[in-house]
């Protein structure tokens, strides 16, 4: 399944770059008890407030995403995505997100819990 395509407003996060991009290479989103957007987090979000933020980011860099993104606005830095809120629309087994662009937000953010998926759709409990 090709990845989604994931929008992020968050600019206090160390893996956002200008253009509203994530330079992760995966990310998780949480928590499977949400009925809202705002019940959801980003567990990925590291905040870009200390030098050893920025270090401790690295092993999660999207690098071939990152050197091929000036060349391709967009398109080349798409993080792998897990998310576990289950009672999502989007949510598929596995942990798999199956929209097809996701959004992060939440201002401001210091912490992940201030994050949210502003794509999360409760699932319609009459469905199966």
């Amino acid at each position: 399944m090709p990845n989604s395509n994931l929008e992020c407003e968050v600019s206090s996060c160390t893996f956002w770059i200008p253009t509203n991009v994530c330079a992760a290479t995966r990310v998780s989103i949480a928590d499977q008890y949400a009925k809202v957007p705002a019940g959801t987090e980003c567990q990925t979000f590291i905040p870009r407030n200390s030098f050893t933020n920025v270090v401790q980011s690295i092993s999660n860099l999207n690098w071939p995403g990152i050197i091929s993104e000036p060349f391709n606005l967009g398109k080349q830095i798409n993080p792998i995505i897990s998310c576990s809120a289950n009672n999502c629309t989007y949510w598929a087994e596995g942990d798999i997100c199956t929209a097809k662009n996701i959004l992060i937000s939440g201002m401001p953010v210091s912490e992940s819990p201030d994050s949210q998926c502003s794509t999360f759709a409760k699932k319609d409990s009459s469905l199966p």
